[in-house]
């Protein structure tokens, strides 16, 4: 476990040290405009001053008005997670039921939580995406206190690590789902993801009266309602009979573009920087046009995380490996 745990950091930091160097350094370099010292400057700034926090994977509590890499608050939500995952795995090896426990109660305050923040504050039920978040997200009231902040965001991963128990230990391949459950379970998680995510329509009403009990429920149950219709799904698809979704989702194309996901995590913000700061005049948008501009970006970000893939995550990670398992290897002779 050690050796994986020491492997799973050491993955994460080679690319992402190329994009805070990237951004402190040379991203300001390569364009200009009207709006590009506004757009990348002060991300520029915030990657010089604030660097260590992202390396330490505090950037989402320590300064986090002027964090580094504006979605790596997702990466030390993932670190502390992997953290407090550590022992309740152990727990669960050791001692199942006191782990599940354990588990179960981790899953429940981890709803509990962005419910009371939510509640007691008086806050809007979720980010509402409009001009002013855009123009300055870390500004934003419930980004900075709610989305970005691990403690309210944690039910999702450990949903994830209980379905990672259950499959491993007792649904281990021998319960099979049949075709028509398959299909009627697959049908119900489409209803169940889409109203999830529908449903928070209703607090961009700018008529709908406040109600701080209503906030607080769908802040503390959206993520953790979504990750379970997810964590069906995955069920179905392992022990059901989806052939046709199978197929896909293993799919060689599906399993090169997971490979990338990391780093076009990491990389995509550059190019909507670079679109936003470069701007020579307003932009006309419509819907063909917001088509056009997105295909952009996700196609342009598909080669710039293969660049990056190639020369410093596939390798860094494969020397990793070698390094940690000749130690391993070393100490057990």
């Amino acid at each position: 476990m050690a050796l994986d745990q020491l492997f799973a950091l050491y993955k994460v930091l080679p690319a992402l040290l190329v994009m805070i160097f990237f951004y402190a350094t040379l991203f300001y370099k390569l364009g200009s405009g009207p709006r590009w010292d506004i757009v990348v400057g002060p991300e520029r700034d915030y990657c010089q001053k604030n660097w260590w926090t992202n390396l330490l994977f505090i950037n989402n509590y320590v300064n986090d008005e002027r964090m580094c890499l504006l979605q790596s608050y997702f990466l030390a939500c993932d670190m502390h997670f992997f953290i407090i995952a550590i022992p309740v795995v152990i727990l669960l090896s050791k001692r199942p039921s006191i782990g599940a426990a354990v588990l179960g109660g981790i899953i429940l305050v981890s709803i509990i939580i962005p419910f009371l923040v939510t509640y007691l504050d008086h806050k809007p039920a979720l980010v509402n995406f409009y001009i002013d978040f855009l123009l300055a997200p870390r500004g934003n009231d419930v980004y900075q206190s709610v989305y970005i902040k691990s403690h309210t965001r944690a039910s999702p991963y450990f949903v994830g690590l209980a379905l990672g128990y259950l499959l491993y230990n007792h649904l281990n391949g021998k319960q099979k789902i049949g075709m028509v459950p398959s299909v009627v379970l697959c049908g119900c998680v489409v209803c169940l993801l889409y109203g999830t995510m529908m449903s928070g329509i209703v607090f961009y009403d700018p008529t709908r009266p406040y109600n701080p009990l209503e906030a607080g429920f769908f802040a503390g149950m959206h993520r953790f309602v979504w990750s379970l219709g997810i964590s069906i799904f995955i069920v179905v698809i392992t022990l059901g009979k989806l052939p046709v979704i199978s197929s896909l989702l293993s799919s060689k194309l599906l399993l090169s573009l997971g490979s990338l996901s990391y780093c076009m995590f990491l990389i995509h913000p550059v190019f909507l920087y670079w679109s936003n700061g470069g701007l020579h005049h307003p932009e006309y948008f419509s819907y063909s046009r917001i088509v056009v501009l997105a295909a952009g970006d996700i196609v342009l970000s598909i080669f710039a995380s293969l660049f990056l893939y190639l020369t410093i995550e596939a390798p860094c990670s494969h020397m990793t490996r070698k390094i940690l398992s000749k130690k391993v290897a070393t100490k057990q002779e």
